[in-house]
């Protein structure tokens, strides 16, 4: 069907033995055309019967990604299947090399995996605890080298450090040549000695976060009444993005005593900081032996590192497990492998929660939605070499369960139709609106942001990204939108010549029709420009009184024409008698109203006014129309008076009639049919319902003749009535049989009805009529809405030329005006900074998301809903995709 209606959809009721399960479904995957109806939705997860698979495949993947993870890390190379046939085929090397067969595979990765895990793990534990020694031991050895900056001084001659005593450190003391100074220098030290040994100095180093250290040192300041000397550094980052938080190291200087230090820990505990021990002596041997653990760790750390990676590497390598040297895996690693066929195993069992035990449990039923009828399943399963007879397949007709969508998309379509799903999936052979995006889109973009230097901008860069973007791993997020951003650079360059703008300027690509006067230009008679706008207008002093005129007024032509396309699509989503004539009435009404309008238009800029001043207003005409009942007392547009009043006359009355028909048409009709009684939503009678409850009644009363059969005795005299009864008996076991059959049909269609939507017939009058006085005020207020909607095509394009203008005259003719080659140059810079900044960034995204807005809102709710679900088969393929991307 294309992109114009969903593809056909079949359902279907499978069965299948209890045994032939996982191989059924495993087929079924295989043909990608099937999808799964889940009677067990209602169940508790952990009720399901192979809950437990299911956990222990999520269980395997987690372990797997924890793997790839560390593989990541240590930039190790993988490879995945590049398709599902190249898994398949690796996925019978690897059960020939393991002696398992495939269904069992799941089990033997489960244990390795686990067992990979288990040993990762520990071995990234005892990393991590390496690399927290190391990251301890730098920062110790940062805050003894801060606390060294801090209480000690290096002369420039010597590379050693040199202490002084801790109470005179705060103090340095100059040398002089004078000897008496030099002296009286020294006697003063011998003094501050003295005092030192009277009062204990504490010290507190450690290291905290950068963005806490004004906190830090402000609350210190404060809890010890200024009592406590603080100093911070920041430590300077050995990366240059680092990976933490910066940090910084602290020296605080205190007078020792229990109190003072046990607040001040405190204080620091609560910060988050590192504590260190402060070294009262031997302070450069100390600094030396961390440098030496620290060389000692990182290389114990790099060493780990390289025995990890060695060993992930040759996990991945699947061709060392190959015999005799026959490569079946294509280089395919193998975690990647695995995580495939895990991810299979998983969509397989979770399928298979969606199946119902019957007989005990032996037999198992499901529902699918098949892209083919079921004789049509089992063909292709056939062509496949795949036969079971295990697995039946029966065809569910002329049912009444609302059917998914479908569409088949490529590359291209696939972008507009992402979209429409945004905004709603389609019902199932609703119109879908993709097919119509794929022009409307960018061409009401190029409206808006037409220019031929801006589009021709957008145009190139994009076709760069389709030819180069697949293997730009920054252009990767883009990609799948590179034909969308192509057409919108298309139609922009494409309006850019209809408006004959080239980033403000215009070109003059063929003779203008205007010519030079004294003071204004004037027209040449019988002139006209071949293609877009004359470039004169640009010129001219009312040049933006026309350009606002002409955007508009092409602004509203189409809005019209698009808002008339969805009322006309409205016409292929009709079922009924009402549905065709609300499509008339609301295309008869936007015709009276807003096509006559277009009419107007289009017909003012065909006709010449000599004195434009006199020419009629459409506004005006317009609502005179309404407000007059269709009296022109103004110069009329296309005819005499009388002419253009017997026009709007008819227009008024025919609109005005079709009005009560979109409002009572449909209630009426209900009402005189009593269709809104016959069926509720979620609700339908069984069409042999009272031919299965007479069976129930024969069948019970066959149990009762039974067991008064079983208490007669069995004498002589009875023994032809006894073989008689066993005749009926037989009978009677044949129809119970046929009975059971009958109930368990039943019981079946009664569970798929539990978990699947059922199409709405009808609701009550009342709600039926409120529906439709909802509708047709929000069609009838939505033409005018709508309508002026639509003038976004003329404000964004204005905006977008006038922008383009400012920027061009305040840069490029400045730096002209200036006549200084360097003022050029950096304005030149600017005009390209704001281009491509503010005009091919800002206002191209903003262009799009009106280009959005319009298509969901004002052209999309004439005719769509939107109320589908998406078709999703069981596909490994996909599977083989994801892990592709």
């Amino acid at each position: 069907m294309g992109l114009f209606r969903s593809e056909n959809l079949y359902l279907c009721k499978t069965t299948m033995t209890k045994d032939s399960t996982y191989e059924s479904i495993k087929q079924l995957g295989r043909l990608s055309m099937v999808s799964f109806v889940d009677l067990n939705i209602n169940e508790q997860v952990y009720d399901l019967p192979y809950a437990k698979e299911v956990n222990r495949c999520n269980e395997t993947l987690r372990s797997i990604e924890n793997i790839l993870q560390e593989c990541e890390r240590l930039n190790i190379p993988l490879k995945s299947p590049s398709s599902i046939n190249e898994y398949y085929m690796a996925q019978n090397g690897l059960s020939q090399v393991m002696k398992v067969a495939e269904h069992r595979l799941f089990d033997v990765i489960e244990e390795d995996v686990q067992k990979y895990d288990e040993f990762l793990s520990s071995q990234t534990k005892s990393l991590r605890g390496i690399k927290n020694d190391y990251d301890l031991l730098q920062d110790y050895h940062e805050a003894l080298h801060t606390a060294a900056q801090l209480l000690a001084k290096q002369p420039a001659n010597k590379g050693k450090w040199s202490f002084m005593n801790r109470s005179s450190a705060l103090e340095k003391v100059s040398e002089k040549d004078n000897e008496d100074s030099k002296d009286y220098s020294n006697k003063k030290n011998n003094e501050d000695d003295d005092i030192g040994f009277q009062i204990k100095i504490g010290h507190i180093i450690g290291t905290i976060d950068t963005e806490d250290s004004f906190n830090f040192k402000r609350l210190i300041f404060r809890a010890t009444r200024g009592n406590a000397l603080i100093q911070v550094k920041d430590i300077k980052p050995k990366k240059i993005k680092p990976t933490k938080n910066q940090r910084s190291s602290f020296l605080i200087t205190f007078q020792e005593g229990f109190s003072m230090r046990e607040k001040l820990q405190r204080i620091t505990q609560s910060f988050g900081a590192r504590l260190y021990d402060y070294p009262d002596q031997d302070f450069f041997k100390v600094i030396e032996d961390l440098k030496t653990k620290m060389v000692d760790t990182k290389r114990l750390l790099k060493d780990s590192n390289r025995e990890l990676r060695n060993y992930l590497i040759r996990l991945n390598d699947l061709e060392q497990k190959e015999i005799e040297g026959n490569s079946h895996f294509y280089g395919i690693s193998t975690l990647p492998m695995y995580k495939m066929l895990v991810q299979i195993e998983q969509q397989i069992y979770r399928n298979m929660n969606c199946l119902k035990s019957i007989d005990n449990g032996n037999v198992q039923y499901g529902f699918i939605w098949s892209t083919v009828k079921a004789d049509q399943i089992e063909s292709e399963l056939n062509k496949k070499g795949v036969f079971l007879r295990e697995l039946h397949f029966e065809d569910i007709n002329n049912h009444e369960f609302e059917t998914p969508t479908l569409f088949k998309t490529n590359a291209f379509t696939g972008q507009f139709h992402s979209i429409v799903e945004t905004y709603g999936i389609p019902k199932y052979k609703e119109v879908n609106p993709s097919l119509f995006t794929i022009i409307s889109f960018p061409f009401l973009f190029g409206v808006m942001f037409g220019d031929i230097g801006h589009g021709g901008l957008l145009f190139l860069a994009s076709s760069a990204l389709c030819l180069f973007g697949e293997n730009i791993q920054a252009l990767k997020p883009i990609y799948n939108a590179r034909y969308l951003l192509l057409l919108m650079g298309l139609f922009s360059f494409f309006c850019g010549f209809m408006y004959n703008d080239f980033m403000s300027i215009p070109i003059e690509m063929n003779a203008s029709c205007f010519t030079k006067g004294l003071k204004t230009y004037r027209l040449r008679p019988d002139c006209v420009y071949p293609f877009g706008i004359d470039p004169k207008w640009y010129v001219a002093t009312n040049e933006l009184t026309f350009m606002n005129s002409f955007k508009m007024k092409l602004a509203v032509i189409l809005g019209v024409a698009q808002m008339l396309l969805g009322i006309f699509l409205r016409f292929f989503n009709a079922h009924d008698f009402c549905d065709y004539v609300e499509f008339i009435a609301q295309f008869v009404v936007m015709c009276c109203w807003f096509g006559y309008m277009n009419v107007l238009i289009i017909a003012k800029w065909l006709t010449h006014y000599p004195d434009t001043s006199q020419a009629p207003g459409i506004i005006a005409s317009m609502i005179d129309m309404f407000l007059k009942f269709g009296a022109c007392e103004k110069t009329p547009i296309i005819s005499d008076v009388s002419g253009t009043e017997q026009i709007q006359i008819i227009l008024l009355i025919v609109s005005f009639t079709c009005i009560p028909i979109m409002l009572f048409l449909r209630p009426l009709i209900a009402c005189i049919s009593g269709s809104h009684t016959e069926k509720k939503q979620g609700y339908n009678k069984f069409e042999d319902e009272e031919e299965y409850e007479g069976f129930q009644a024969e069948e019970r009363k066959l149990e009762q003749q039974h067991r008064n059969f079983d208490v007669q005795n069995s004498n002589e005299e009875n023994k032809q009535q006894i073989a008689d009864d066993g005749s009926h008996r037989v009978m009677g076991d044949n129809g119970s049989r046929e009975m059971q059959d009958r109930d368990r049909h039943h019981e079946q269609m009664a569970n798929l009805r539990k978990v699947l939507k059922i199409e709405d017939h009808g609701h009550s009058m009342e709600e039926l009529f409120v529906h439709q006085l909802i509708e047709t005020i929000e069609f009838v207020l939505g033409t005018v809405s709508n309508t002026a909607s639509y003038l976004r095509l003329w404000a964004l394009s204005l905006a977008h030329s006038q922008l383009a203008d400012v920027f061009y005259e305040k840069t490029l003719v400045m730096g002209l005006e200036y006549k200084s080659p360097l003022m050029l140059f950096f304005l030149q810079q600017l005009f390209w900074v704001a281009t491509l900044g503010v005009l091919m960034s800002m206002d191209s995204m903003e262009c799009f998301l009106h280009t959005l807005r319009l298509h969901w809102v004002e052209f999309q709710n004439k005719f769509y809903k939107g109320t589908g679900t998406k078709f999703t088969p069981l596909s490994f393929t996909q599977v083989s995709i994801s892990n592709e991307d």
